[in-house]
């Protein structure tokens, strides 16, 4: 349908001054004295922002004429064609399509869906409807829809938009007597409604009006209601836009810019550019609100851009608002949602530890402790490794260190149980139940900043809740997962709007520059894809078809930032200034090209334009050299009140580690872990053939099958009691490594057995005071040789490669290396292979374990471990050796020393590099200049 022939009254109005001067100084040229009175005017602007700034602007006139004014009605075209009250929501519209393409016959559609997707679930039926929305969307703006597309003449895909064209009388169909959102909108353009009073139109520097606007802006016209258009351009500019106000392509296309090379400033990335920006308008001092605006042609030098204004202490808005898929409420609700699409431990656990939901366990748990549920789900992470929320919900705790579990398991059988209810009931009851236990006990304060997103965001989701009640009526509810997915992205493309501060400095996107009146304008990201903006890889409208069918194109969209551009140059012609920065590449390191509206310059200034563009870079500001933000400070040394081997080990290996772990129980946490690690391997080995150990009968075993049947079904058990009756996948596999090796153990225990090797003692504890100071440890086992008599004690080692004792117990020693780490006591000289060796004590495991049961045993003890690597060839005993009641000394006096040391507090210094530091991530390797004394504090 062909818009009807009318020409509204044109008005040129000069750019040579503030676009705001020039629409003020007409808007008011033909009031009377008094207090004018504009309330019958509508006033169509390009953006909210345009007209909150062009009120700003009347009142402030009017302020200096000593007078008032009744302000006239602003709005952005859309308004003119807003749907109707009874017309569908967004909301609807999308799952009437969601409903449609689940029960799709792609037989019918082979043009539109050649290859049908595999799975046609959920999130599928969700993004195309999406996509099916949005095409109409864009239709709209022509007056069309898909029906309208096969009636052009020669279309493009013909087959395919007749598909389009049925599918959209299913979906039509489908919405039964509501009216589609799209098709409300070119229903309102037919018959457009003003409000009451306003009696006259106005097309205010609007540089690309929807075809659809214009042609309820016809209707109006020829109802008798006077419209006009008022562009801004150069004397004598008639030529240049046609008679809706858009700038004429081919008039723009090669129309020279008044610009000058001083004006363009290049940066490496949208930091630098930020750096730049807020270096220049931090130099206004207090005079900044009023002399400076800042803009923004490439959306992501936004964030850059406001973190460096904070950090000049430059306060800044941005008109956009904040995005509402920022606001914790709606993270809150997205962990909710992936929760109930996945109702993993991963998920729970990522709810749990949200403040808010700490709100409802608050109500369904006795005296719940936020920090308890928190190391409570760490325990369970660590050591039971739960892949589901049920399985988790459901391990059995018991014993005296496990009361946080206990609480954090709780936690997690009450979200099981709430997760039922919202899954059975709808979203407006089971979901707003649990919103209220979350929220229930929170202030709000309306007007507050701090509080405005989630005010805002709970409005509008109840909003859509509401909306999303009204779509569903008595029809087949989906799963409260997906409802919520569809409820979330809706409430995602939303925006909170704060009060803007009084002295703030705008951040304003290209198109809202046009109404700022600030002399100085510095404009950021003027780079190819944002200026022009370009519509690029629409998979329905490229640019040919947009042409055919009449709507907005790539060469309109340049014409529209042409004219812009030129109009931000002369408005600021006289006694002002644009800045233009262009980014040279993205912080990733993406390269990027400088807009080509720039080079729209004379033939002769073309050169230098490109070498001003392309010149080297100024040297950015030079990084420091690297140094901690903040220096590990922890307190003064406590009393240390016990020691056990391994906490001997790493005083050795490095003190001040030795005191994070031992003395403040510091200890890295994995997130991640998906599977046992090492110690969580060693430890299931080790409760088997502990198990194995204690009983008396079966440990007498002489057959290989019999040992292993044992280890297999002891194995199984203590898999069940720990990690539940279906533990993941990846410990599955673990359990199957670890039958493997059990299976050596069985072949290896068995020929000890045969050799007379007996166990007299598994999991020993010992408790023996050393210089005042308790050592405590638990020996894997102890062993006597029926036909000898002889006693050895050994230690599990589950390590993937077989090492022998002497490999772990003491390293080699370079003076010159190692002479200022090693203190004296740790150094020994031991005779290896016939031959004497410089060698330092690395650990004292053994020994220890000597000189524990000497009392009990006697000093003629061998000590070795048990291997049980990944090579089952290589799993057996391997003792220490050499050994000797030299060796022996020489390990208690070590041992000693480091018990000196460890009473009198010495902590300090740390060592170097580690081979395996599990604090690598606060101290950086680097521990002297990322960590202090403990109990040394900086000024």
């Amino acid at each position: 349908m062909k818009p009807m022939s009318f020409r509204p009254d044109k008005i040129i109005l000069p750019w040579n001054q503030s676009l705001l001067t020039s629409a003020v100084e007409w808007l008011l040229s033909d009031v009377e004295a008094g207090v004018p009175d504009m309330r019958d005017r509508l006033l169509l602007l390009p953006t909210r922002q345009a007209g909150r700034r062009l009120h700003e602007a009347l009142a402030w006139e009017l302020s200096q004429r000593d007078g008032a004014l009744f302000p006239p009605m602003t709005a952005t075209p859309w308004h003119l064609v807003r749907p109707t009250d009874e017309a569908a929501t967004e909301l609807a519209c999308l799952w009437q399509w969601i409903r449609v393409l689940g029960k799709l016959d792609f037989k019918k559609y082979k043009c539109l869906f050649p290859q049908p997707p595999e799975v046609v679930d959920f999130t599928w039926c969700q993004q195309m409807a999406r996509i099916l929305h949005d095409l109409r969307g864009t239709l709209v703006e022509g007056g069309l829809d898909c029906a309208a597309v096969t009636e052009v003449e020669d279309c493009p895909e013909a087959a395919r938009w007749r598909d389009l064209k049925k599918l959209e009388a299913a979906y039509r169909k489908a919405l039964g007597g509501q009216v589609d959102v799209q098709d409300a909108k070119r229903q309102a353009a037919e018959a457009p409604v003003l409000k009451d009073g306003i009696k006259r139109v106005v097309v205010l520097g609007v540089p690309d009006l929807p075809v659809l606007v214009q042609r309820a802006l016809e209707k109006l016209s020829a109802e008798g209601v006077p419209v006009e258009v008022v562009v801004f351009g150069p004397e004598n500019g008639e030529p240049l836009f046609d008679k809706w106000g858009r700038p004429h392509s081919e008039q723009w296309t090669n129309r020279e810019l008044p610009l000058d090379d001083g004006q363009l400033i290049s940066r490496l990335d949208e930091a630098a550019q930020a750096t730049e920006i807020s270096t220049r308008v931090k130099a206004y001092g207090k005079k900044r609100a009023s002399h400076v605006a800042v803009g923004v042609a490439d959306p992501g030098v936004t964030p850059r851009l406001e973190r460096a204004l904070a950090d000049v202490e430059v306060s800044c808005f941005n008109p956009d608002g904040r995005p509402l898929r920022r606001a914790p409420l709606a993270a809150f609700l997205k962990a909710l949602q992936a929760l109930l699409q996945q109702p993993s431990f991963n998920h729970a656990d990522a709810l749990l530890r949200m403040p808010d939901a700490w709100g409802w366990a608050g109500t369904v748990l006795e005296k719940f402790s936020p920090t308890r549920m928190q190391k409570g789900l760490d325990e369970i992470r660590e050591e039971h490794l739960p892949s589901r929320l049920s399985a988790a919900a459901r391990l059995h705790f018991e014993g005296k260190y496990m009361g946080n579990r206990i609480h954090a398991r709780a936690a997690l059988e009450q979200l099981e149980i709430i997760l039922g209810r919202i899954e059975k009931t709808s979203l407006s009851e089971g979901l707003v139940e649990f919103l209220k236990a979350a929220f229930g006990e929170r202030n709000f304060t309306e007007g507050r900043e701090e509080d405005a997103a989630d005010l805002e965001s709970a409005r509008l989701f109840m909003a859509r809740l509401g909306e999303w009640e009204a779509a569903l009526g008595k029809g087949k509810r989906p799963a409260a997962a997906e409802a919520l997915a569809l409820l979330l992205d809706a409430v995602d493309r939303e925006a909170v709007f704060p009060e803007r501060p009084a002295e703030a400095v705008d951040i304003q996107g290209w198109l809202e520059l046009a109404w700022e009146d600030a002399p100085h304008l510095i404009v950021a990201g003027i780079n190819e894809g944002h200026l022009p903006e370009s519509i690029r890889g629409d998979r329905f409208l490229p640019d040919t078809m947009r042409v055919r069918l009449g709507l907005r194109t790539n060469v309109d969209r340049f014409a529209r930032d042409a004219w812009l551009m030129e109009l931000l140059l002369n408005s600021r012609m006289d006694g002002g200034r644009v800045d233009f920065l262009v980014g040279r590449q993205r912080a990733s390191g993406e390269p990027l090209k400088p807009s080509r509206l720039l080079f729209r310059c004379p033939d002769g200034q073309l050169a230098k334009r490109v070498e001003t563009l392309f010149a080297e870079l100024p040297p950015g500001p030079q990084p420091p050299a690297w140094k901690a933000s903040w220096p590990l400070r922890v307190d003064a040394p406590k009393p240390v009140e016990k020691l056990s081997p391994t906490g001997i080990k790493t005083y050795l290996a490095c003190p001040y580690r030795f005191y994070l772990r031992q003395a403040l129980r510091m200890e890295p946490l994995d997130v991640e872990q998906r599977e046992l690690n090492a110690r969580g391997f060693g430890s299931l080995v080790h409760n088997v053939l502990d198990a194995f150990g204690q009983d008396e009968k079966v440990r007498k075993m002489r057959d290989a099958d019999a040992i292993h049947k044992f280890f297999d079904g002891e194995l199984q058990r203590q898999v069940t009691q720990n990690f539940g009756a279906s533990p993941p996948l990846s410990l599955q596999v673990q359990q199957q490594i670890v039958e493997r090796r059990l299976y050596q153990v069985a072949l290896v225990q068995a020929g000890e057995r045969a050799d007379g090797w007996e166990i007299i003692g598994s999991e020993r504890t010992f408790e023996r005071k050393l210089d005042g100071l308790l050592i405590r440890g638990r020996i894997d086992r102890i062993e006597r040789n029926a036909d000898t008599g002889a006693i050895r004690v050994l230690d599990y080692k589950t390590s993937n490669t077989a090492k022998t004792p002497a490999q772990t117990h003491w390293a080699m020693f370079d003076e010159e290396c190692d002479g200022e780490e090693v203190p004296e006591y740790a150094r020994i000289e031991i005779k290896i292979n016939n031959r004497n060796g410089h060698r330092r004590w690395v650990d004292l495991q053994l020994p220890l374990y000597a000189w524990a049961l000497e009392t009990e045993l006697g000093p003629e003890t061998s000590l070795g471990y048990f291997n049980i690597p990944a090579v089952g060839a290589n799993t057996g005993v391997e003792l220490l050796n050499p050994f000797d009641s030299d060796v022996q000394k020489t390990a208690m006096d070590c041992a000693r020393g480091v018990v000196a040391d460890v009473a009198s507090g010495r902590f300090w210094p740390p060592a170097g590099n580690l081979k395996y530091d599990d604090y690598e991530g606060i101290l950086f390797n680097q521990p002297m200049i990322t960590a202090l004394k403990p109990g040394e504090v900086t000024e």
